[in-house]
């Protein structure tokens, strides 16, 4: 996993057309960040990443280890 630090208005490029721009929005614990990216490549906020595992993996358990991994990636970044 790589992290960056932003400024106000500086953005990070992914690959050939991906472009994560941080946007002064701050509130009391969450940043703006505007992605710009084509259309055929999904954007998805992680509870509703995590929620979609959830339903698949009820159906098949293949799908625990990504779960497992998304909801460990998400506690190390939260407050505790």
């Amino acid at each position: 996993m790589l992290t960056v630090t932003v400024k106000e208005g500086e953005y990070i490029k992914i690959g050939e057309n991906i472009f994560v721009k941080y946007t002064n929005n701050v509130r009391s614990h969450s940043i703006s960040l505007s992605i710009e990216a084509p259309k055929e490549i999904p954007i998805t906020r992680s509870k509703v990443y995590e929620r979609n595992l959830e339903a698949k993996a009820k159906d098949d358990i293949s799908f625990m280890p990504e779960l497992e991994k998304a909801r460990r990636l998400k506690g190390k970044y939260s407050k505790k």
